[in-house]
């Protein structure tokens, strides 16, 4: 697969997003890109929708997996480039497509290779947006049974030199670190709330002291933002007060 294919590869995954968990046809794309690669094995459906693509050479040595992501977000794109997404409030604004682009380039560029020892397992994650894809692959049994030595995963930095590698000590971007809280009140009839424990008000008080122990200068060496991602309480039920409310922060 040469540079021109990899590139409209990623405009059609671009054009062709799906959900964390629902990537069925984009884990069909990436298969039908790499099919004609003649020294590879496919396990489909790992951990979910994922694939792991292995190439395997003469003789035994490290197996390595080079990682990358199959799902794209609920967001709604608003451009009007010729693969802009078709799929109606969903879109890749992770970089996933490219990522994909490079791996599956990576599968056509080992499968012409002669290199003697271990193996390449091109690892093809769903569901990496919602934290569910990276579990549910490591306890595949599957995976597993590959005893990968490393794991690398990438991501794509514009405006670098192409066949450019960055490595770095630490970390080069944001970190992230969420945390979930869980409040339980007491449900009841909400024309008698003095019999229940309403949630709503902690859960309020909660999301603004997390906004006072952001640090929204870059320049700071203590630099932090901590942003609300989910909120849930209560039941679209206008008798009942909420006895059960759940937070996520990151």
């Amino acid at each position: 697969m040469n540079l021109e294919k990899i590139k409209l590869l990623r405009k059609e995954l671009h054009r062709y997003p799906e959900l964390s968990g629902q990537e069925i046809e984009t884990a069909g794309r990436i298969k039908k890109s790499i099919e004609k690669c003649h020294n590879i094995k496919i396990i489909e459906n790992i951990g979910g929708n994922g694939l792991a693509v292995i190439t395997e050479f003469s003789n035994s040595g490290p197996t390595i997996v080079i990682r990358c992501e199959l799902d794209a977000l609920p967001i709604e794109e608003v451009n009007d480039f010729e693969y802009h997404s078709v799929n109606k409030g969903i879109s890749h604004k992770c970089g996933h497509d490219g990522h994909m682009a490079i791996v599956a380039g990576l599968v056509s560029w080992l499968d012409q290779q002669d290199f003697k020892n271990g193996k390449v397992i091109s690892l093809f994650q769903p569901a990496e947006e919602t934290g569910e894809g990276a579990p549910n692959v490591l306890n595949d049994n599957r995976f597993s049974e590959l005893n990968p030595d490393y794991i690398f995963a990438l991501h794509n930095i514009p405006h670098q030199p192409i066949h450019s590698i960055i490595t770095l000590n630490g970390n080069f971007s944001s970190t992230v670190q969420s945390v979930s809280i869980e409040l339980k009140g007491k449900e009841s009839h909400s024309a008698e709330p003095e019999h229940g424990v309403n949630p709503a008000l902690c859960m309020a008080e909660l999301i603004e002291r997390f906004n006072g122990l952001n640090n929204k200068d870059p320049a700071k060496e203590d630099f932090r933002l901590c942003v609300p991602i989910y909120s849930s309480m209560g039941v679209k039920s206008y008798g009942i007060l909420p006895g059960l409310a759940r937070s996520i922060t990151r």
